[in-house]
């Protein structure tokens, strides 16, 4: 949600063409819809009375607007532009010593965000009075493409300040929403000349894996023994006893296991066969 209206971007494959069916809501602003865009308004079986089935024709490149109205803006691009927008969260402007180590995250320090495209990377956004300041990093020139609340009448890039258009209800056309939207061109500072990186030399390290040496004590570890699991893939090698993190406890971060054996002397080598769960890589 930005600025009180509710805003979807919905993305596919260029070279495929997408449905979906959205309970649009709100009064259209005058805004000027692709032709590769059909808005389809239905109360026919078996869509939900309400329901718009909007049809994306192949050959979508690019940002397009689905719809545009005083409480939504739906938006839709090809994935390689998509992949170029950015949400950054906007720190919350309180004083508050409990909310203030989390200004920046999500629901817990702040509920307002703004949506950027085209830059290579978004860094961070700040709002201060009706000034959107943004930093990020550019490979190249692009172009800019904002929403934002409709207060802002300023933008800056890294400091500077960026000559644009503000898209207003009063003046449809081909931009991307009638209120709260920016575009302009972005380039590649002058001055940027690349980057010369130092000869990398005196390596240093540190063992922080104290569980790998003989000597480790792992007898408070907790012994895989199970001969069963509810992961619907089982394991292909071994005994049959069940090395899956998760059915001792641990489903999440790192996992270490140490197994013992026997040894009689005569081993040369070692031959782990390793599978995983569901989501494992």
């Amino acid at each position: 949600t930005i600025d009180g209206r509710d805003i979807l971007f919905l993305y596919g494959n260029a070279s495929q063409e997408h449905e979906v069916a959205l309970p649009l809501t709100g009064t259209p602003n005058r805004l000027q819809q692709s032709s590769l865009v059909n808005v389809t308004f239905t109360h026919e079986a078996p869509v939900a009375p309400g329901t718009t089935i909007v049809n994306l024709l192949s050959g979508v490149e690019g940002l397009v607007t689905v719809w545009d109205s005083d409480t939504q803006l739906v938006l839709y691009a090809d994935s390689d532009t998509a992949a170029t927008f950015w949400a950054p969260s906007i720190a919350t402007n309180t004083n508050s010593e409990d909310s203030g180590s989390f200004q920046n995250f999500w629901r817990i320090g702040t509920n307002e965000s703004v949506l950027v495209g085209g830059p290579y990377l978004v860094r961070n956004a700040s709002i201060e009075g009706t000034t959107l300041s943004l930093r990020g990093d550019l490979k190249t020139d692009v172009r800019l493409t904002v929403i934002a609340p409709r207060k802002i009448r300023d933008i800056t890039w890294n400091g500077q300040s960026i000559s644009g258009d503000f898209q207003s209800a009063t003046a449809a056309g081909q931009g991307v929403t009638a209120l709260g939207g920016f575009v302009a061109d972005l380039q590649l500072s002058s001055q940027f000349t690349g980057i010369s990186v130092p000869k990398l030399e005196g390596w240093k390290f540190k063992d922080s894996l104290p569980e790998v040496q003989r000597g480790f004590d792992d007898v408070d570890w907790v012994e895989a023994d199970k001969r069963t699991t509810n992961i619907p893939f089982k394991p292909y090698y071994g005994d049959g006893r069940i090395l899956y993190g998760c059915d001792y406890g641990f489903c999440e971060n790192t996992v270490l296991w140490r197994g013992h054996f026997i040894a009689n002397g005569a081993e040369k080598s070692v031959n782990l066969s390793i599978n995983g769960g569901e989501g494992w890589f």
